[in-house]
C-alpha cells in the first residue's frame, strides 16, 4: 500500500511540475510566434500519456516508450508538415513531458 502513495503523490507533484513547465514553454512560443495555444483536452491528454508511460515504466514496461513515439509520429505525419513553429513547440514539448517521466521514475525507483 505504502507504494501506491509514494506513486500517486510522485504523479501529482510531476503533473504540478509539467503544468508549470508547459505553462513557460506555451509562453515562450505564443510570444515568439503568436500560436501556441494549449486546449483543456491537449492538457489532459499530456497527463494521461505522462501517467501511462510512468506506471509502464515503473512496471519495467520501457518498450511503451517506442509505442508512444510511434503513436506520436503517425498523428504527425500530415499534420502542419511546412509549419516549423508548430513542429518546434511539437518536439520541445515531447521532450519536456519525458524528461519530467524520466525524472519522476528515477525519483520514485
Amino acid at each position: 500500500m505504502n507504494n501506491y502513495i509514494i506513486f500517486t503523490l510522485a504523479f501529482i507533484a510531476e503533473e504540478l511540475v509539467a503544468l508549470i513547465v508547459f505553462n513557460y514553454i506555451r509562453n515562450y512560443f505564443d510570444k515568439k510566434h503568436n500560436n501556441a495555444k494549449a486546449s483543456k483536452l491537449s492538457i489532459l491528454k499530456g497527463g494521461l500519456e505522462r501517467f501511462i508511460i510512468l506506471i509502464s515504466l515503473y512496471n519495467n514496461l520501457p518498450n511503451v516508450l517506442t509505442v508512444f513515439g510511434a503513436l506520436k509520429i503517425g498523428t504527425r505525419l500530415k499534420e502542419d508538415q511546412d509549419n516549423r513553429i508548430s513542429n518546434d513547440y511539437f518536439l520541445v514539448g515531447n521532450m519536456a513531458s519525458l524528461l519530467i517521466v524520466l525524472t519522476t521514475y528515477l525519483m520514485i525507483k
